[in-house]
This record gives structure tokens, C-alpha cells and sequence, in this order.
């Protein structure tokens, strides 16, 4: 299982992202209204609700949710609801890849840091599209040829008939 992030959190849950944004504007929040709303169809109910359980997580005493960062908000959620066996969010795909990018463990599909290779090329397969590209080249020089030539005989024989 990888272990939490708040950042990965943030990055691969857009509702949580959404509530903090919503939640954390200076103000009383209003949850017939904002980007959660839209999205989900659904309000995130009293905002002194969510003051509480970020105090309780925090052991800060704010009175909004802007008083807390992006990542106090990610982890209060997390340890409520998100580490649940029934949600499970850090088991789920969108965060083990946003934790992936955060970590620079994207492009190792075996997670661990240790079991990093080079990437071997089949250099038969190589040469044979090398070979094709070419000869495609090849190919298109000689078709722009030909229609060259062919646009000087049509000029040739159009200066002609202006002639008679």
C-alpha cells in the first residue's frame, strides 16, 4: 500500500480538492453554491462541522477553513473517511499513480526505486522502421520530382499557346 501524501491525495481526489477550495474561501460558505456543488450535486453541509474536525486533527483552534492548508484539509479527511477498509482511497489506482508522479516512481510500473533498468531495444525491429522511414522519404522526394517536372511542361506548353 503506498503511504499517504497529502499533495497525491489532493491531485488524485478532485471532490476533496474541491471541497477544500470551496471550504477554504474567506467567508461563510454556502453549500447551494461553488465548484463541489456543480460537480457532485451535493452541498458539503455546515462549514463549522468541518472547523471542528480540522481543529481536532490539527489541535489548532481555527474559525474557518481557510485558517488550515490544503494539506491539513487532505490528511483530516483522510484519517475520517478516506482510511476507511470500506473507501480505502490510498488503495485505489488514481492515487497510487498521483502518488507515483509525486514520489518520481511514474515510470517504474514495480513501484520500488531499486528495480530502476535501462530500456532494451530490439535493434532488428530498429533498422526495419528506419529502413521504411527512407525509403518513404525516398519516395516522397521522387513524387515532388515528378510533379515538378510536370508543372514546367504545363508552363512550357501554356507559354506556347499564348504564342499562336
Amino acid at each position: 500500500m503506498s503511504k499517504f501524501d497529502p499533495q497525491a491525495y489532493l491531485n488524485a481526489f478532485k471532490d476533496i480538492r474541491l471541497a477544500y477550495e470551496d471550504l477554504g474561501k474567506k467567508g461563510k460558505y454556502d453549500q447551494n453554491k461553488g465548484a463541489y456543488r456543480k460537480a457532485l450535486n451535493r452541498g458539503l453541509g455546515d462549514e463549522a462541522n468541518w472547523v471542528k474536525r480540522l481543529s481536532d486533527s490539527t489541535g489548532r483552534r481555527g474559525t474557518d477553513v481557510s485558517d488550515y492548508t490544503a494539506g491539513e484539509f487532505a490528511k483530516m479527511h483522510y484519517d475520517l473517511w478516506g482510511s476507511k477498509p470500506k473507501e480505502n482511497r490510498l488503495g485505489q489506482q488514481a492515487y497510487k499513480d498521483a502518488y507515483g508522479i509525486q514520489s518520481g516512481e511514474a515510470n517504474n510500473p514495480g513501484g520500488s526505486k531499486d528495480n530502476k533498468k535501462d530500456a532494451t531495444v530490439d535493434t532488428e525491429t530498429f533498422q526495419s522502421l528506419l529502413n521504411k522511414l527512407e525509403g518513404s522519404k525516398k519516395r516522397q522526394q521522387r513524387q515532388k520530382s515528378v510533379e515538378g517536372r510536370r508543372d514546367t511542361y504545363a508552363q512550357g506548353l501554356a507559354s506556347m499557346m499564348r504564342n499562336f
